[in-house]
């Protein structure tokens, strides 16, 4: 299982290796429009897509969410010090007025690879489930 890569503003036939190889499951990143109904949802426009050279096979395979995924920030990480533009506002996951002037704990980023996490932790937790019953 891999990514299906970010080359998606190349449009069709962007998929690289080792997507491209018929025997590996590639997973683009879903984009869901903030609504409350899945018919408005689509493949992010980054995302890599099919069909592949020369078996033209489509791709990506299967979708997983990847478009402003929030997750916990690190203080003095990479990305924290890298792009502190990424922090989410406070007031964006709180309405407490008494937390509104502490820094950000989250930060909001977007890709594939987000996407590829989220599908093989779910497989991991079935595995995981079924070899527990």
């Amino acid at each position: 299982m891999v990514s299906a890569g970010s080359w998606g503003a190349l449009g069709y036939g962007s998929v690289t290796s080792p997507g491209v190889a018929p025997n590996v499951i590639t997973v683009g990143a879903a984009k869901d429009m903030n609504s409350c109904t899945l018919d408005d949802d689509d493949v992010a426009s980054y995302s890599s897509r099919g069909p592949t050279w020369p078996e033209h096979l489509l791709k990506p395979d299967v979708v997983a969410p990847g478009n402003r995924i929030v997750s916990l920030r690190v203080p003095g990480g990479y990305l924290d010090t890298k792009f502190p533009e990424l922090r989410l506002a406070t007031g964006r996951y709180t309405k407490d007025p008494l937390r509104q002037s502490e820094e950000s704990a989250y930060f909001e980023l977007s890709g594939t690879r987000h996407g590829r996490a989220h599908r093989h932790g779910g497989d991991r937790s079935r595995c995981w489930s079924r070899t527990k019953a």
